[in-house]
């Protein structure tokens, strides 16, 4: 039997929609993406706010700057993803995602003078934390590794 619920309402609730997933034909490995989508968006409110950040910067075109900047290209986006992922919530309330003019990703701290600037292959940070500088530039890109300077760098 189909499910009749309040799935069209404007903010449907988390259970609402899974007991709509529930009632479709979708694969294991779909129904896993969207269950574990649905925990971040009902459930960790920094996180959501990333991910929409996010794909509302993926969406930039060539020369959105006006001057001529480059696009957002997808493999940065899946690299930010990636460490949004790895990542506990209460982590996004403090940083901030801006596009830079070379395509790449800025993540800067609200706390402190720390950013991470994310590319499709490498990465670069740098931080003043208790009055010292900390900096790598051009450093094979590990989602593990820069969520681990986040929580380093961005206390």
């Amino acid at each position: 039997m189909a499910y009749t619920g309040n799935i069209s309402s404007p903010s449907p609730s988390y259970d609402d929609v899974m007991t709509y997933l529930h009632s479709v034909n979708l694969s294991n490995d779909v129904m896993e993406r969207v269950g574990q989508r649905l925990i971040v968006e009902y459930g960790k409110n920094n996180i959501s706010k990333a991910y929409r950040r996010l794909n509302d910067l993926s969406k930039l075109t060539e020369g959105w700057d006006g001057h001529g900047a480059y696009r957002v290209v997808p493999e940065v986006v899946e690299n930010v993803k990636a460490i949004i992922d790895l990542s506990e919530d209460d982590r996004w309330a403090d940083w901030l995602i801006f596009p830079s003019p070379q395509g790449s990703l800025m993540l800067q701290s609200k706390r402190n003078r720390a950013s991470i600037s994310v590319g499709a292959d490498e990465f670069s940070y740098y931080a003043l934390v208790d009055g010292k500088r900390m900096s790598g530039d051009h450093i094979v890109f590990d989602a593990s590794l820069v969520e681990f300077l986040m929580r380093r760098i961005g206390k």
